[in-house]
């Protein structure tokens, strides 16, 4: 079966098309069209070749192919058999992923968009980022960075910790000869819950991963939290056999102030297998489980001052009636307080006024709303005037 790819079908339609194929149904042969030359720079169509070449693979595409290899327009090779400009990011993606399996994506410290595929012996990311960011992970020993264009370079590394310190733009780089097993364990790392009620006391959790070395090791992880969160305990020591499992049970407190919405922790691990490693994991972590809906809109008043709706939904289950104690605190401002009295499932609406509207933009405002009688509190950070934040919602 040929699946075509004109350029309008988006490199996310591509794959998923692939994903709702049956794999077992016939041989999935995708045909890959470049953008064309007259409308795009030369960055932006090797690019999207790489990116589409990505999309096919992560959907386990049976074999993927340039739709016109001869043609100076699209094609790879011009009528006399010479190489046009897409040939080069062609190759540079055929020979990084042929073989490999796609396993994933890995959180980055910097937020790059990423892909990881893997064979037994090696780990191979594709890169890409819309601002331009320096990463800086553990990737492997070996690790080479190859751009598009077939240019190879080895990555620096900072000396006290073993990172790679990698540049990344909008333009794909691909990362060869990382550590396999490393990226696995990365990718195995997570947290069982993954999100905590925003409420005083401790919550159990706890730390999922699976030995991806080819041996038993032994080692430590620590967990990093953000400013003022608690874990007991924070350390452990990991004595785990080949392809083993492991959990590592815990408990959480989040302080008085945690905001809603997801935090950025981190593990550290240091293992002896075949030789010592040490790594860094990157996990996301949701603060409130989505019972409690806290909305925000600001608007500026004709008077000059500015006018903040405060909406909270209640979507318990079961329902729960809720009692909140809220405040709105503004630097340079009397902090100002309003109760939401028994709120059972559906909204409710409150306003708060402050005077200068124009003086507020890009301010920093803090919403808490402290569960009356309950373990309940919820904080919310936003800025005023941003266009992603002056209709703002959160969940607890």
């Amino acid at each position: 079966m040929s699946i075509d790819t004109p350029t309008t079908v988006t490199r996310e339609q591509l794959q998923k098309n692939l994903i709702a194929t049956p794999e077992k149904s016939a041989p999935r042969w995708v045909l890959i069209r470049p953008l064309e030359g007259s409308q795009h720079t030369l960055e932006e169509r090797g690019t999207d070749l790489v990116l589409r070449m990505v999309a096919a693979k992560i959907g386990r595409a049976d074999g993927i192919f340039a739709a016109d290899v001869f043609g100076s327009e699209g094609g790879l090779l011009n009528s006399d058999g010479s190489p046009t400009q897409l040939f080069l990011p062609w190759r540079s993606a055929a020979l990084a992923l042929r073989g490999m399996l796609h396993l994933g994506s890995i959180n980055m410290p910097g937020g790059s968009q990423n892909e990881v595929f893997a064979n037994v012996d090696e780990a191979v990311v594709v890169v890409c980022n819309q601002e331009p960011t320096t990463e800086r992970m553990y990737l492997g020993e070996d690790v080479e960075a190859t751009d598009i264009w077939g240019r190879r370079r080895r990555l620096n590394t900072e000396r006290t910790t073993g990172r790679q310190i990698v540049d990344v733009g909008p333009i794909p780089l691909i990362l060869r000869r990382c550590n396999a097993a490393v990226a696995r364990w990365r990718l195995a790392v997570q947290f069982e819950g993954g999100r905590l009620r925003s409420e005083y006391g401790g919550q159990a959790e706890a730390i999922l991963g699976k030995n991806a070395f080819g041996q038993g090791i032994n080692g430590t992880v620590k967990l990093n939290l953000p400013k003022d969160w608690e874990a007991e305990p924070s350390q452990w020591e990991l004595v785990i056999g080949n392809g083993e499992e492991f959990r590592l049970p815990m408990f959480l407190t989040l302080p008085p102030r945690a905001s809603l919405g997801v935090n950025e922790l981190s593990l550290d691990f240091e293992i002896a297998a075949d030789r010592p490693y040490r790594f860094r994991v990157y996990r996301p972590y949701q603060v409130g489980i989505g019972d409690v809906v806290i909305q925000l809109i600001d608007r500026p008043l004709p008077d000059g001052r500015l006018e903040i709706e405060q909406i909270i939904t209640n979507k318990t289950d079961p329902p729960e009636i809720l009692n909140l104690s809220c405040s709105l605190f503004v630097v340079g401002h009397k902090r100002q307080k309003k109760t939401v009295t028994k709120l059972g499932l559906g909204e409710d609406h409150k306003f708060y006024y402050i005077p200068d509207a124009a003086s507020l933009q890009g301010q920093e405002i803090w919403l808490r709303a402290e569960q009356v009688d309950g373990r309940r509190v919820l904080n919310y950070r936003w800025t005023i005037g941003s266009a992603e934040q002056s209709k703002a919602e959160r969940t607890e």
